[in-house]
């Protein structure tokens, strides 16, 4: 394939400009209720933060085979657990 030769796609320019002002107001809009998304999105993720942990407990209890892994050449740990 050659590289020095260019495309050419004929677009009007019209359809160009609509669709940057578009995006251009889609853009503006979200920054201007950036703040209502940030704290929806924090709202969400306590909300999940909290399930997440009651489903942990609660399966946790039921574990039948308990058993940690300690890696020598990291100093960390890790804890697998086998569930039914």
């Amino acid at each position: 394939m050659a590289r020095g030769k260019a495309i050419s796609v004929k677009i009007p320019t019209q359809r160009v400009i609509a669709g940057l002002e578009a995006s251009l107001a889609k853009l503006e809009m979200d920054y201007a209720t950036q703040g209502e998304n940030e704290r929806k999105h924090t709202v969400a993720y306590e909300a999940w933060k909290k399930q997440i942990g009651e489903w942990a407990i609660a399966n946790f209890s039921k574990a039948e085979n308990l058993r940690t892994n300690y890696r020598s050449w990291n100093n960390t740990s890790m804890l697998i657990l086998t569930l039914s």
